[in-house]
């Protein structure tokens, strides 16, 4: 879906003999108005959207911004969007604030895009010590799949810290990319 203007424009034509009628009611403004239609994506429940999180801090010059992405053979995204970070090299990170409606302990799930040109990334939960990594590299662009991250204590917020370490040695390049869906 791309934003954009659209026009419509309905013609009619009406063929008579001279001298018929037209019964027709007239033309007004509100006949002639058009619906507007409303783009609603649908999106994970309880999704914590990674392109709408605060990103609270990155390494130097990481590229990042919201993706829209249609629907792939493999299946959608949540809301049709991710959070899109172009990583040139391994070590680059970006962090984000995650809101926690509930504090006390959660389970933290991970909806991670994987693609030809994506690295593997590591996440750290808190300041914690990192996880295990997470291979993000596929032979084409592949809507998420949920992992399951582990079961963590929350405050009101929580700070997730993603780094690419790593990548498959068949991912195109620039390699190090990596899209993130949602969290849950």
């Amino acid at each position: 879906w791309k934003d954009c203007a659209i026009e419509l424009a309905a013609t009619a034509f009406y063929y008579a003999r001279p001298g018929a009628v037209d019964r027709a009611p007239p033309i007004t403004a509100e006949r002639l108005r058009v619906a507007q239609l409303v783009f609603d994506p649908p999106g994970v429940p309880g999704a914590l959207e990674a392109e709408l999180l605060p990103v609270v801090a990155t390494s130097a010059d990481l590229a990042y911004e919201t993706q829209l992405l249609e629907p792939v053979a493999s299946g959608a995204w949540s809301g049709w969007r991710q959070l899109w970070v172009r990583a040139a090299a391994p070590g680059e990170w970006i962090e984000l604030e995650l809101p926690i409606e509930h504090p006390g302990r959660h389970t933290l799930t991970l909806h991670p895009t994987a693609s030809f040109d994506y690295g593997t990334l590591r996440l750290a939960i808190d300041g914690a010590a990192p996880l295990a990594p997470i291979a993000t590299y596929a032979e084409m662009l592949t809507a998420p799949r949920p992992i399951e991250l582990g079961t963590f204590d929350f405050g009101s917020r929580a700070r997730v810290r993603i780094e690419v370490v790593d990548r498959d040695p068949r991912s195109k390049p620039p390699h190090y990319s990596f899209g993130i869906d949602c969290f849950v």
